[in-house]
């Protein structure tokens, strides 16, 4: 499937170069808290190889997943991670000052996303509906919902909160791919994970590039920190 693109694509194509990202990072070794680093850190690692490997979007999404996990999660939070995320989507979006996640969603990936949105394979109460957990009618109803709660952000131009309802869609292919449950380069999801990798492409390295230009924000205490033996 070849991506639609808006006429002013390629003045807005923004995609981030891991090595731009690494060149900000060691500017501000000597002043960021080495939390902040220690994350910032891991993020750019998995952007880099992900950008290494262009033309495998199967593993190329699931490497900018992880990056994008390092970015965002942290060791103490209170509710569900779905709040971590959609938390961490609002502080981006407000910190975003060239709202260049703004112009990638709205000026670069509109029809894209609108495709991922109604696509029912990448809507978790679909699989729930297909292991007879909950009936057809109700998982259409969920359906139909969160496409109206979703296209009212869109409409509204809430960025935090369409980011936080398409990377909520992107959870379920990546569970699809991390556990399994797709097979290699398949056609069968070929459109979704085409779309998908195109849109993490942008998306999580301007992510990382805005925390990096507010590394004095409280971004949380990574997981897993580095034990000195």
């Amino acid at each position: 499937m070849l991506l639609e693109t808006h006429p002013n694509t390629q003045k807005l194509h923004m995609t981030v170069p891991a090595k731009d990202l690494l060149s900000k990072e060691k500017g501000i070794e000597q002043i960021a808290d080495n939390d902040f680093l220690l994350r910032i850190h891991r993020a750019i690692s998995w952007v880099d190889k992900a950008q290494s490997l262009g033309g495998d979007d199967d593993i190329q999404f699931l490497c900018y997943w992880i990056a994008f996990n390092a970015a965002y999660s942290k060791k103490d939070f209170e509710g569900t991670e779905k709040k971590v995320q959609r938390d961490y989507f609002n502080k981006i979006s407000e910190l975003d000052t060239e709202n260049r996640l703004y112009n990638t969603i709205w000026e670069i990936f509109p029809s894209q996303i609108r495709n991922l949105m109604n696509c029912k394979y990448i809507f978790s109460p679909f699989w729930e509906y297909q292991e007879g957990k909950i009936s057809e009618e109700k998982c259409n109803n969920k359906f139909s919902i969160d496409k109206k709660q979703f296209y009212h952000a869109f409409n509204t131009q809430k960025t935090g909160d369409v980011l936080s309802t398409v990377f909520r869609r992107l959870y379920v292919l990546r569970n699809q791919l991390f556990h399994g449950s797709a097979t290699y380069k398949s056609s069968k999801n070929r459109e979704q994970v085409t779309i998908s990798t195109a849109l993490v492409n942008e998306l999580v390295p301007v992510c990382i590039d805005v925390m990096l230009d507010n590394y004095k924000v409280d971004w949380g205490n990574p997981l897993y920190p580095v034990v000195e033996k």
